[in-house]
């Protein structure tokens, strides 16, 4: 395990250990493209922090259907909820409504849309990437603190991509989970299958500290839909950032039949054989994401996510993976600071 000390790169630590050029790359496609960060700008002294810290288990699981059941599930919970769309915050102003307040609270907060419509309340929970603060496209009144704004650009958010091809037939191992690739098209290769019955019940719908996310478990019968996704981030996906859709799935494809076409199956291009169609999906062109999610850069500390959290005034509160200094970068931290700033929410309005 790696060593607190003086905060230095990845490349720089390796190459102070003279690590060998394979040894670069499994720890690029191993560890640095997990953490969504580049080879260059990872934090030797974060690596080391979070993997000590680390609460959200080593697992990875998928939600049966798409995130839409996690926004469904929660909106159950509240009961009626006023849902706008195209609704994109500008401007954020915070302030006293009344005098004899409590110092530096405030008690009345007006958002402001890309349109001049205005939403009026005495609290609000802001989720939105990184990116999106870091790059004030969100105006706060008054400003943020210095401590939030030096945690924007301390923490990192680097372009990533998701390519899903669908086959008409499984050849892989049932069993694999992730194929790591060092040197590979794709650094990452998840099974996506989807299944009709599932051999264990799911009881609850809720994020348990030893996952990351959440799971439909084993199947018993399939529906026909098997695909494999291929993962990739930082600067490895940024030099395929100009490859066309039909380019990166030509690549995944190339690099799936090396894998897995080995003759007994009857064919050396078992991906390109049963292939039937691809989504590539890039969150950093998406224009209210723009990355990944954050990551640990050189000097970043466990401070800036708990900045990042930190409220404004006791009435404007934020929540995210970002915020979440134990597992930063995964849905279960997402969800769970979502949920503690609803409950500071309630603590503030109840009393």
């Amino acid at each position: 395990m790696l060593q607190s000390c003086k905060d230095v790169t990845m490349t720089s630590f390796l190459r102070k250990e003279r690590a060998s050029d394979g040894a670069f790359s499994i720890i690029q496609a191993l560890c640095v493209q997990e953490l969504s960060v580049t080879m260059e700008n990872c934090s030797i002294n974060e690596t080391s922090r979070l993997s000590n810290d680390w609460t959200a288990g080593s697992d990875n699981y998928r939600l049966d259907g798409s995130y839409a059941v996690l926004i469904d599930y929660y909106l159950k919970q509240i009961g009626h909820a006023a849902v706008k769309l195209n609704w994109q915050a500008t401007r954020i102003e915070y302030h006293s409504s009344t005098k004899g307040k409590i110092s530096g609270m405030a008690d009345r907060v007006l958002v402001t849309n890309q349109h001049r419509d205005t939403l009026e309340a005495n609290c609000v929970i802001v989720t939105v990437p990184l990116t999106v603060l870091r790059d004030r496209n969100i105006e706060f009144f008054p400003p943020f603190p210095e401590v939030k704004i030096r945690a924007t650009k301390n923490l990192c958010m680097e372009p990533a991509y998701r390519i899903i091809c669908r086959f008409q037939r499984i050849f892989w191992p049932r069993e694999f989970g992730i194929i790591v690739c060092p040197n590979g098209f794709v650094s990452h290769i998840h099974q996506d299958c989807r299944f009709k019955k599932f051999s264990r019940e799911v009881t609850e719908l809720a994020v348990d500290r030893r996952v990351n996310r959440m799971l439909m478990q084993d199947d018993i019968q399939s529906d026909g839909c098997f695909m494999l996704s291929g993962f990739q981030t930082s600067e490895l996906a940024a030099a395929k950032e100009e490859l066309s859709d039909e380019e990166m799935t030509k690549g995944f494809l190339k690099q799936l039949d090396k894998i897995f076409g080995d003759g007994v199956r009857s064919s050396q291009t078992p991906a390109s054989d049963s292939f039937i169609g691809s989504i590539v999906k890039w969150w950093s062109t998406e224009p209210f994401i723009r990355g990944s999610y954050s990551g640990p850069s050189l000097n970043s500390t466990k401070d800036d996510y708990s900045h990042l959290a930190e409220p404004l005034a006791g009435c404007v509160f934020f929540a995210g993976e970002g915020t979440r200094v134990d597992m930063p970068g995964t849905v279960a931290a997402a969800v769970t600071t979502g949920e503690r700033a609803a409950k500071e929410v309630l603590t503030k309005v109840q009393n």
